[in-house]
């Protein structure tokens, strides 16, 4: 299939053989092998060698330090979803160190269990990053304290995490934000009071995060906010999402 562009493969029993074929198709540009169970990590080493690869999205056991070792060669890489992976800060810091650093536009992890706020500092590296997603991962924010490209991100989903105030003030910089999700996070009064401060925020989710009436007023200052997920959030009434919610174009779920 040399004309091949986008290629998924989710939970497909491939092997390395497969990979390496891969590996070598000559257009492919976004490849997905999430939770495909009989890659080993020395198998994702063969994509070192696609030539024209931007959108990766690899998951499961097989995902380790010694992958993001060899992620690194990737010379069009530009998005990088990791999920149910064995990663640790030494093999952040060795995809950190590399000239993909550079070009990676977006990074996504979820249900990385040994990627905490320490190991993720190693992101300042990343210069030109737009959209960071974190889901599940035992994180505070604080990490994202004086990170670089704070300013700059347009995406930030930080979903089932541990989030702290100083998490909450780091976000306060992320003043060109588009899409926020805080998901199963204990939020606070003031953890609103940041949010609400994001004026070009256009899809927010604050699922299952504790709201009251009371807390969701100040969202109401979000003149550009389209979209509002605000499920399992009990305490909360239609009344006090309408008053938010006031212009014609919004969404609510």
């Amino acid at each position: 299939l040399p004309e091949l562009t986008h290629l998924s493969l989710i939970e497909v029993p491939i092997t390395g053989a497969a990979v390496r074929t891969i590996a070598r198709m000559p257009r492919l540009a976004s490849l997905d092998l999430r939770s495909c169970p009989r890659i080993t990590s020395a198998d994702l080493a063969e994509l070192a060698e696609s030539p024209r690869l931007k959108e990766l999205k690899l998951g499961g056991y097989g995902v380790n330090d010694q992958t993001l070792a060899a992620l690194a060669h990737l010379s069009h890489l530009e998005s990088l979803t990791l999920e149910d992976a064995d990663l640790h800060a030494a093999g952040l810091r060795q995809l950190a160190s590399s000239d993909a650093a550079g070009r990676i536009r977006l990074l996504s992890f979820a249900r990385c269990a040994s990627l905490d706020d320490e190991a993720l500092t190693t992101l300042r590296a990343f210069a030109n990053l737009r959209h960071l997603s974190l889901r599940d991962v035992p994180v505070t924010g604080r990490f994202l304290v004086g990170q670089p490209w704070l300013d700059q991100l347009e995406v930030l989903v930080l979903n089932q995490t541990f989030l702290t105030d100083e998490g909450f003030q780091a976000i306060a910089a992320c003043r060109n934000l588009k899409r926020l999700e805080l998901a199963q996070n204990a939020l606070s009064a003031e953890a609103i009071e940041v949010i609400a401060s994001l004026s070009r925020l256009e899809v927010l989710n604050l699922s299952e995060c504790g709201l009251t009436d009371e807390m969701l007023q100040p969202l109401a200052r979000l003149a550009r906010l389209r979209t509002l997920m605000v499920d399992g959030n009990p305490e909360l009434s239609s009344g006090a999402v309408q008053s938010v919610l006031s212009g014609e174009n919004h969404e609510t779920r």
